[in-house]
């Protein structure tokens, strides 16, 4: 039996009561860290967790987590629940988060975030060849998995050599647009790239809400997110903030390119990252492309606790779904919400909003919902 290491965290640490070491051993685990110099001479920080019987592995999973966030708090919760599921798994530190050099959450440019990301995931994978591997992203970090993926196409253009792809990837709550309902007013949107060129560090832009308010509805889960002390409920930079709206344009002009296998979640009351641009993506469409009949097979949005931007219910019966496609030449034969792939769903207002991905070969062979312990401590979900 698994159970989610969510349920050791409290409103002060990931780990609860527990240290590191207790930690890892409870949930039968190997935790490693180490760091690398990139080519900017910035520290940056990686680690890994893999099942202690390593004799079964299944694959490898690689985490991208998202702006503002860190591999080390909220993403390692679910890095561990994948290890005790039988994968390898990495995650890293962006620059200018979590333990990893530069100037706090500062991302001038997604470049060398997706040149780090490539080079030490191509590493950590080819030391479990040739088993699969994954790309699992939130936020911000899905707009680097599909950046990742793009270049792997690029890199096979005119080259002996291809980079290995992944078998597949999960956004889970990719930042593929900015919603309207977090995005600075209009004016000042348009005003950004005068301020990323004369104050390009300066934290000017406001948003309607801080991100940990926006993101976590649940008020212990709220306070753990703030309890990192290397997460700063502050401003976006200006050139931040510039970045990650080119980013978006680029992702969602670029939608047509994917070709791996993916699955979505997203929360319909994403009031950060936008979900309708995620049915873009789906569907495999150009921003502007009949968005009124993009399929809103999203998950309808509560009150309930979510760790990051997680759909689900509080109090009724409800739907989440995860839209599993595959890219390429068949995109026309799966037009339509018919042709797409349920892959998970709420049971009953008990079984919520976690989910448990385990990925095998590009399918979702266990996905879980564990109990909000806030609201029913003595209903903890177990895993077969």
């Amino acid at each position: 039996m698994v159970r989610h290491p969510i349920a050791d965290a409290n409103e002060s640490s990931p780990f609860g009561e527990l240290s590191p070491s207790e930690f890892y051993s409870r949930h039968s685990v190997a935790h490693t860290t180490s760091t690398f110099l990139n080519p900017d001479n910035l520290r940056i920080f990686t680690q890994t967790w893999t099942p202690t019987d390593r004799q079964q592995l299944l694959g490898t999973v690689c985490v991208v987590h998202g702006y503002t966030g860190e591999s080390s708090w909220f993403v390692q919760l679910t890095s561990v629940l994948l290890a005790q599921s039988g994968f390898a798994v990495a995650a890293i530190d962006h620059a200018g988060h979590g333990f990893s050099d530069g100037l706090h959450a500062h991302v001038p440019s997604i470049t060398p975030v997706v040149r780090d990301c490539v080079s030490f995931f191509d590493s950590f994978r080819s030391q479990h060849e040739p088993l699969p591997s994954f790309l699992y992203s939130e936020s911000l970090g899905g707009a680097i998995a599909l950046l990742m993926h793009f270049q792997e196409a690029e890199a096979g253009e005119g080259t002996l050599r291809r980079r290995r792809p992944y078998d597949g990837i999960v956004l889970n709550g990719a930042m593929c647009g900015i919603s309207q309902k977090f995005k600075p007013p209009w004016p000042l949107e348009h005003l950004l790239s005068l301020a990323a060129a004369l104050v390009p560090t300066w934290q000017v832009v406001p948003t309607r809400g801080s991100i940990p308010d926006v993101s976590f509805k649940v008020g212990w889960k709220r306070r753990l997110a703030l309890a990192s002390p290397r997460r700063r409920a502050v401003r976006p930079r200006a050139a931040t903030a510039k970045e990650l709206l080119r980013v978006c344009g680029e992702v969602q002009a670029r939608f047509e390119e994917v070709t791996a296998p993916f699955l979505i979640v997203h929360g319909g009351e994403d009031v950060v990252c936008d979900p309708v641009r995620r049915g873009a993506l789906q569907e495999g469409e150009q921003p502007g492309q009949d968005d009124q009949d993009i399929p809103r097979d999203v998950a309808p949005a509560g009150r309930g606790a979510r760790r990051g931007r997680r759909p689900g219910l509080r109090g009724r019966r409800g739907l989440a779904q995860g839209a599993c496609a595959r890219g390429g030449k068949d995109r026309e034969r799966r037009r339509g919400r018919s042709r797409i792939r349920t892959v998970t769903g709420l049971r009953s207002m008990y079984e919520r909003r976690w989910y448990v991905l385990s990925i095998y070969r590009a399918s979702v062979v266990q996905c879980f919902i564990r109990d909000d312990h806030e609201r029913f401590p003595n209903k903890l979900n177990k895993i077969e």
